[in-house]
This record gives structure tokens, sequence and C-alpha cells, in this order.
């Protein structure tokens, strides 16, 4: 999702999430935003009841599960905080997005280091 408008304006959103839900879904980008969100919000409604039907293996194995668990939310935290605080994605609105999450689709980005579809496709070639 935040990488969709970044790889739109490039011409390679061609793998992005956004379109492939577009593509099998039939939706226009709107819907299939609402369609990713409401997954989202599914996954972790799944994760979290996971967590609540572990076992028990005893306190020194449970200590570790719940690392490993506590790491695994640390990681996606961290990557979404990153998106909206690296302005690769939103730019200078970075965090009032992270905060409203509410965004303007095509924002003006920093492209500066991206490839073009063109540059891809040709650093492609080779492995086709």
């Amino acid at each position: 999702m935040h990488s969709y408008p970044v790889e739109l304006s490039r011409g390679i959103a061609f793998h992005n999430i956004i379109t492939s839900i577009i593509h099998e879904h039939q939706v226009d980008i709107p819907a299939a935003m609402k369609w990713l969100e409401v997954f989202g919000r599914d996954t972790v409604v799944t994760f979290l009841t996971g967590i609540n039907a572990l076992p028990s293996w005893g306190p020194e194995i449970d200590d570790k599960v719940q690392q490993y668990i506590n790491d695994i939310g640390y990681i996606v935290r961290g990557t979404d905080t990153w998106c909206y605080r690296s302005e690769r994605y939103w730019g200078e609105k970075g965090k009032e997005v992270g905060r409203t999450r509410i965004a303007t689709l095509f924002l003006e980005q920093n492209q500066q280091g991206l490839l073009t579809k063109e540059e891809l496709e040709a650093a492609m070639a080779p492995y086709s």
C-alpha cells in the first residue's frame, strides 16, 4: 500500500498488492485499498487470537515463544512506522498520514534513485 503511489507514477506497479487486488477482485483503487484494510485487520485479529490459544510448554519455552511473538510484532510495527517517517513513500506528509491514516494517493514524490519501468525491464532482461 505504501509504495503504490510511487510505483504507479513510475510505471512499475504491476507487482504491487493493490494492483493484484484490483485485477483479482475487479475493483477500483479505493475498493482495493479498503479490501487490503479489512484483510490486514482480519490478519491482526487472527494473529492475536492465535497467541491467546497457544498452549504452555513451561516457563522457559513460554518466555522464548513470547519473545519471538514480540519480535514479530516489532518487525511489523517498525516497518509501518518507517514507511511514514522515511519520506520515501509519503514525502514530508508522512507523519501526518501516519497519524490520521488519510492520504492523497498521488503526492509529489522524490523519485531520485528509483528505477523507471524501462530501467527495470532492462535490468531484468538477463533473467527472463
